[in-house]
This record gives C-alpha cells, sequence and structure tokens, in this order.
C-alpha cells in the first residue's frame, strides 16, 4: 500500500520558525537604517513629479494597474531595481531598493516605469520583457535596446530638472559612487558632450542613445547570455527543448508610441533610423557573440526535424560557447578600438543630425573600403 504523506516533522516546524523570525528582525532593522518602505515609496513617487514625464509615467503605471513594491537588499539582491513578474499576479509589478535616499529613489523609479511603458508598447505587461528564445537576434538587440532606452530617458530628465532648479537628480548621478557602471557611462559622456552642448533635447536623447547601444551596458549583454545559456541548461532533452519552445511567447516587436518616441522627436522614430541602429549593433557584437547567437536561431528553427543525437551536439556547443561570455569580465565585452569602428563612428556622428538615416547612406558610409593597390 502507498504511504499516506507524513505532515512537517517537529524539526522542520522548528527551522521555518526560526527562519521566520530571523527574517522579520533583519527587516526591521534594515528599515530602522533606511527608513520605513512605506515612507520612501511616497517620497519616490512624490519626487517624480519634479522629474519632466514623471507625471505621465505615474499614468502608465496606473492605467495598468502595476503594483509598486519598495524592498530591502534582502528581497531585491544586486540591483536598484526591477520589473518582475511575480507568480500568481496578473501583471508585471516595479520592485525598488529601499536605500535611504529618495533621490536616487526616484530616478530609479523613472527607469523602471519607462520599462513599463516599453512593455505596454509591446504588448507584454502581462509576461514581462523581451529576453526570448525565440529569434534570438531580434529579442537581444530589443532587450538592449529598452535599457539603452530606459536610461537615455532617465537621464534626459535629471538634465532637464536641473535647468529648472532641481539639480539634485543630476548631482546624485554624478556623485553616486555606488550608481553602477551604466551611471558611470552616462556620467562619462556627459562630462565628455554636456547637455548645453546640444542644440536641442532630442539630439541629446539620440546621442547618448547610440553611444549606450554601440559601447556600454556591457554588464545586461553578460546577464542576457547567461539567461540563454539557463533555457538550454534546463532544457536536457529534445523533447524538453520542444516543450519550452511551445511554452514560449513569440519574439515581440515594437511600433514606439508617442509618449516612448517624443524624446528623440518622433519623425526619428517613424524613419528608418532605428532599423540602421539595429543593424548597426548586430554588426557591432564580438563575432562570437554574433555566431552565438546565429547557432541558437539555427537551433530553435530546426527543433522539429533534429533528432537527440542532433540537439545533444547543437545543445553542448551552445552551452560552451555561452559559458565563454558568461564568464567573462564586462571590460573584454568591448575590447579596445571596437567603439571606434565605421558602424560606431557614423552613427554616433549620425545621431547629432535632425533627418533620419537612410538605408542606403548607412550601407555606404560603413562599408569598409579596400585600399587602391599599388602600382610598380
Amino acid at each position: 500500500m502507498p504511504k499516506a504523506p507524513t505532515s512537517p516533522g517537529f524539526a522542520d516546524q522548528f527551522k521555518a520558525r526560526i527562519v521566520g523570525a530571523i527574517d522579520a528582525w533583519q527587516e526591521e532593522r534594515q528599515q530602522k537604517k533606511y527608513g520605513s518602505h512605506d515612507t520612501r515609496k511616497a517620497e519616490m513617487l512624490e519626487r517624480l513629479d519634479d522629474l519632466p514625464g514623471g507625471g505621465a509615467l505615474k499614468e502608465t503605471i496606473a492605467r495598468n494597474d502595476i503594483p509598486v513594491d519598495v524592498r530591502s537588499k534582502r528581497k531585491l539582491k544586486n540591483a536598484f531595481g526591477a520589473v518582475a513578474k511575480e507568480q500568481g499576479r496578473p501583471t508585471v509589478n516595479v520592485e525598488i531598493l529601499n536605500t535611504g535616499d529618495p533621490v536616487g529613489m526616484a530616478r530609479t523609479t523613472y527607469h523602471e516605469f519607462r520599462h513599463v511603458l516599453q512593455m505596454e508598447d509591446m504588448g507584454s505587461i502581462e509576461t514581462g520583457g523581451a529576453r526570448r528564445i525565440k529569434d534570438v537576434r531580434t529579442a537581444h538587440m530589443l532587450s538592449m535596446m529598452m535599457e539603452a532606452d530606459a536610461y537615455t530617458s532617465e537621464v534626459l530628465a535629471a538634465c532637464k530638472a536641473a535647468k529648472s532648479g532641481h539639480p539634485e537628480y543630476l548631482d546624485d548621478l554624478f556623485n553616486n559612487r555606488d550608481g553602477g557602471p551604466n551611471a558611470q557611462h552616462a556620467k562619462a559622456f556627459l562630462q565628455k558632450q554636456p547637455f548645453d552642448s546640444f542644440k536641442d533635447d532630442a539630439n541629446f536623447a539620440r546621442a547618448l542613445f547610440t553611444d549606450f547601444m554601440l559601447n556600454g551596458l556591457d554588464n545586461y549583454s553578460t546577464t542576457y547570455f547567461g539567461n540563454y545559456r539557463m533555457q538550454f541548461l534546463l532544457s536536457p532533452t529534445l523533447k524538453d527543448f520542444r516543450q519550452h519552445l511551445a511554452d514560449t511567447p513569440d519574439a515581440a516587436t515594437v511600433t514606439p508610441s508617442k509618449q516612448l518616441a517624443e524624446i528623440y522627436k518622433q519623425e526619428f522614430m517613424d524613419g528608418v533610423s532605428v532599423r540602421a541602429i539595429a543593424h548597426a549593433f548586430r554588426r557591432n557584437l564580438p563575432k562570437e557573440e554574433q555566431e552565438l547567437l546565429r547557432i541558437i536561431d539555427t537551433t530553435v528553427s530546426n527543433a522539429d526535424k533534429y533528432t537527440e543525437d542532433q540537439y545533444q551536439r547543437k545543445r553542448e556547443d551552445i552551452l560552451m560557447r555561452a559559458n565563454s561570455i558568461y564568464m567573462k569580465e564586462d571590460f573584454y565585452m568591448h575590447p579596445p578600438g571596437t567603439a571606434y569602428n565605421p558602424v560606431s563612428r557614423f552613427l554616433a556622428e549620425a545621431a547629432r543630425r535632425d533627418a533620419p538615416v537612410t538605408v542606403g547612406e548607412f550601407k555606404s558610409a560603413t562599408v569598409e573600403k579596400s585600399p587602391k593597390p599599388k602600382r610598380f
């Protein structure tokens, strides 16, 4: 006869009670140190009104009924903020780390709310972002573009707020040593190309977005490759992989809304500039990353045709390549010289223009020209 399920023993119950008590004590200590989560949440949401566009982003959150939670470091690890999809919730939710600094938390909230606006445009409020294994080259590019856009909008809002009497947000960007590599990237950009050196806000936004896409966000890229690796680790057999694909939404596409596009100027977004930048981004990736993404796309496309042995060989190759990328230090993602290839140089210059970049113009300007042979 099958054995009846047993209830947890006394030792397990006692352990759970001890762990729960320790968690509650540590949470209380965190909130005594940094302020209560409710207080910090109210402060950061109020401060969003200081940042241009912050009120419209709060409306985006309200119309989609998105929960906003302030978390301690114990519950939100290795991030200042996140848009997450928790089991049992009908939509994504926004999580902000309680650092005790309402100014920095407001900047982070602006960034994460921008992600919700992106997801609204993609129709993925219920499922989350774009890191999907189907059409992975498009998904990878789109994920990176989402981060470049969120950082660009956050930095632009801080610059505009400084000009209107609220310098504290830009000061926080420049002075917060714990802001992370992308805040440092934005700081370096502003030191070389000050906000006032651009003829208008859209010109600045296009230049900063392009710089993030071509020369920044290495930590995100590494994380995304780790995500692709994990999907194959969790699919040890061809049957598992086919089921995973059946459960995975198709790659998202974006037609930017007016609210999303306005910081770059609508005519820029309506033209082919975004396609040109996307194409440049793919060409700008290190060759090993381009090759891995190509192999993943091939494996997904042929999953219904592969034998088990064929899948296992592909899976082993993908995991080996992904491990070599995932374990890299961020510095080596863009080795010296990468940022100055013809693609990057052309787009950095084109970002300062008002007119969209045509595909023909892009191709002719970024093709490496072979030197003419010498005559003897």
